[in-house]
């Protein structure tokens, strides 16, 4: 299994949404590999030339089908995702943007509310798990955190520290 972030350099850049209200939050049943079949936050990597809220307004608009209000930076993560043997396998800078929906936005199949109660019962992707647990603790203020994730024996990372 390769993964999808860069081994060594620069790291690869993703944007994130985070739609968070009544004790729920929005989330997206990945269609494709790598997490075919887990739930996650909204988004994907930013492309050549574009900012990071650019490219996460970008990303909910392919994946809602609507153009949602991008509020501002949560949460941004630099995170190096390592083997158990600890060989590094890739590192990611990540933004979790905060964003509410239009009134009236239907939400295509595979997107769908969970209560934050659900999210240990739910087949989600355990870093995406942590990621909705900081942005939210952090208030409307953004926050930086540095984190090293490993590889679970399903091939599915986990964060396993940060500060």
């Amino acid at each position: 299994m390769s993964a999808p972030g860069a081994a060594a350099g620069e790291p690869r850049q993703v944007a994130l949404g985070l739609a968070a209200e009544a004790g729920r939050v929005l989330l997206l049943l990945r269609p494709r590999e790598p997490y075919a079949g887990l739930w996650s936050l909204p988004g994907g990597k930013r492309e050549r030339g574009e900012g990071l809220a650019a490219a996460c307004r970008r990303e909910l608009v392919e994946e809602l089908g609507c153009v949602p209000s991008v509020a501002g930076l949560r949460l941004l993560v630099d995170q190096t995702l390592r083997a158990a043997s600890g060989q590094v396998l890739g590192r990611w800078l990540l933004a979790i943007f905060a964003f509410a929906l239009p009134a009236g936005c239907a939400l295509p199949v595979g997107v769908r509310w969970f209560p934050l109660e659900a999210l240990d019962a739910l087949a989600l992707i355990p870093t995406d798990r942590w990621f909705i647990t900081e942005a939210l603790r952090s208030g409307p203020h953004a926050a930086f955190r540095r984190v090293e994730a490993q590889l679970d024996t399903a091939g599915r990372p986990w964060v396993s520290g940060g500060g």
